[in-house]
């Protein structure tokens, strides 16, 4: 399934080596949050609200849909390490 993760843009070469790991995630839910093209606008408010930031970046992600659990229309978690291979820019 492809979705999108948007995230300050500093740590975009550490995800692109190293992948998008849920465990660094600093919400409650311990998971890493995707999103689908209509809801790119609320990610990105969202992750510069979260992170006090404003450049930021949406990453595309391909992940298998076992993978991910559906938080509501448009919002997915995963709580596998998507690894860089997975991820385009």
């Amino acid at each position: 399934m492809t979705l999108y993760h948007t995230t300050p843009t500093v740590n975009v070469p550490s995800i692109l080596q190293t992948g998008i790991d849920p465990r660094r995630s600093e919400g409650k839910i311990i998971a890493a949050w995707l999103h689908t093209p209509s809801r790119n606008t609320w990610a990105v408010q969202h992750t510069t609200k979260r992170h006090h930031t404003t450049d930021v970046t949406t990453l595309t992600v391909n992940v298998p849909r076992t993978w991910l659990t559906r938080r509501q229309r448009g919002i997915w978690t995963c709580d596998h390490v998507i690894s860089p291979r997975r991820i385009k820019q």
